[in-house]
């Protein structure tokens, strides 16, 4: 009885012509697709170095060998991006460069600064001739001397503050040439001079004193011979003597024919070839072309130079724009640049120096925090790749111990590169699915936000710590040693006062 009416209720049909299906049953199929609908959103956003190990782990449990990965493997299954960013400006600094090999040349190629001898310069007041030396500085990197590249917009600091250095330098020249006194020679050449007056008075011929500045001048009718002593402007340091015009020209000086003194002439703007603050004497106090923060990393210092560095900016640069983007990466190159050259400016304030390597070492940076970051995850076998970076550092880093070469700008950029990259590199979002896929690793940050939250204070606080010290403290006094970490001395006079502008200005009367 109780069978017949069971056969009865399981044969009849339901209203939609299905048959009859337990409570238990359905709930069944809600969760599997539930389920499945989760795992389906969940799967496109797990990273391909965590789902490549969870691969592995099964592969290993169920007995059979893991397949062999390398980092080209690794780094196909990121998501590629077209390296526009580092493509162009590689193109810009090759431009840049070949502007500076034609128009400021080739310097005498050599290790260490040549000199070379001017024989019979009269001497002002005497009845001899002396010998002048000067000294040419070399490059061997093969590219434009110093000069040439401070003109087009090296870092140099004199051009992009007001030096503290420079200016109790010229207050100093200014009170030394309140004693000179203008000088009529007696010799029948009728020529002028500013000297001191006791010097002045114990020429061969003693001299006529005239008077003050304003007495030598060609219109004061005085100084029938001409003016033979002038301001002439010479070396990077805007540095100034009273000289003849042929040891001027010989020390490849700026002679100036419409002043007495040098108190009257402005070297700083003859040395920075810009006008931004004035031809003015006054106006070597307004010294402010900031943009030398930016210019050097598009200048290089010769062939060997820029060929070393687009080398190893074409190989890194586009292997991290592949992975990161043309945005990302650029405001790491640009801002790893301006901050080394700030560093470099603190540091080494009276060197010039070009060159990208301070942007490169930012993105050196980016390949270290981005190892470190995905150790086990996208690294087949991270301590080699490790290890090949801690000798690219090395070989930088020796690199800059050599002349235009600024390691300060190495070691700035490469920090600002490490604190840049946990604000603006994708990739440690993918962190937070170490916690969501259960790996354990639970001590790193969860979110991008968090390093944000971190670092983007460190760097503000880097660059506004950094910028009052170039323009507020100018203090170089408190680590005798640091110039050896700009250059160190292999061979004699290698490290020649010469390559950071400084001059011999002695007098020559």
């Amino acid at each position: 009885m109780s069978s017949s009416k069971s056969r009865t209720v399981e044969s009849v049909p339901l209203l939609n012509g299905n048959n009859y299906e337990p409570p238990s049953s359905r709930r069944q199929k809600r969760a599997e697709r539930t389920t499945e609908f989760y795992e389906r959103r969940l799967t496109p956003s797990i990273p391909p170095g965590l789902e490549r190990n969870q691969q592995k782990d099964q592969r290993q449990r169920a007995g059979r060998p893991p397949p062999q990965y390398d980092d080209t493997t690794v780094a196909a299954q990121r998501r590629r991006f077209r390296p526009y960013f580092i493509v162009t400006v590689t193109l810009v600094e090759i431009a840049v460069f070949i502007y500076e090999i034609v128009g400021g040349g080739i310097a005498p190629i050599s290790f260490t600064p040549t000199t070379e001898e001017l024989v019979s310069v009269p001497v002002f007041g005497q009845n001899y001739n002396e010998s002048v030396k000067r000294s040419v500085i070399s490059n061997w990197f093969i590219g434009p001397n110093p000069t040439f590249l401070v003109h087009n917009a090296a870092k140099y600091s004199l051009c992009m503050r007001k030096d503290t250095a420079l200016m109790t330098r010229l207050a100093r020249l200014r009170v030394e040439e309140n004693y000179l006194r203008c000088c009529r020679l007696n010799d029948g050449s009728q020529t002028c001079g500013m000297v001191l007056q006791e010097d002045c008075e114990s020429f061969a011929t003693p001299g006529t004193v005239l008077g003050g500045a304003s007495q030598c001048d060609e219109s004061s009718g005085l100084c029938d011979g001409g003016v033979t002593l002038r301001p002439c402007c010479v070396g990077l340091s805007a540095s100034c003597v009273l000289t003849s015009h042929e040891n001027c020209s010989f020390q490849n000086g700026y002679w100036h024919t419409n002043a007495s003194l040098c108190r009257d002439v402005n070297c700083l703007a003859d040395v920075c070839e810009v006008a931004a603050f004035g031809d003015s004497p006054d106006s070597q106090e307004n010294a402010n072309q900031w943009y030398r923060f930016v210019t050097p990393v598009f200048l290089h210092a010769g062939v060997i130079h820029v060929v070393l560095v687009l080398i190893f900016q074409l190989w890194l640069g586009i292997h991290l724009e592949q992975q990161f983007g043309w945005l990302s990466i650029s405001i790491v190159y640009l801002v790893s640049g301006i901050g080394g050259y700030l560093i470099s400016g603190i540091f080494d304030p009276e060197t010039q120096s070009v060159g990208a390597s301070g942007a490169l070492m930012g993105l050196l940076g980016v390949k270290y925090v981005d190892l470190i970051l995905s150790w086990s995850q996208l690294y087949q076998k991270p301590c080699r790749t490790l290890i090949g970076l801690i000798i690219d550092t090395i070989v930088i880093l020796i690199i800059g111990t050599i002349p235009y070469v600024d390691n300060f700008a190495h070691i700035g950029g490469f920090v600002i590169g490490i604190i840049a990259s946990f604000i603006i590199i994708p990739y440690v979002k993918y962190l937070k699915h170490d916690r969501v896929r259960g790996s354990g690793r639970r001590w790193r940050c969860t979110h991008v936000s968090c390093f944000v939250f971190i670092f983007v204070p460190v760097l503000v606080l880097f660059f506004l710590v950094g910028f009052i010290v170039f323009y507020q403290t100018q203090n170089t006094e408190f680590c005798s040693w640091c110039h050896y970490i700009n250059c160190v001395p292999y061979v004699a006079n290698f490290c020649e006062e010469g390559f950071s502008g400084l001059v011999d200005t002695t007098k020559h009367w």
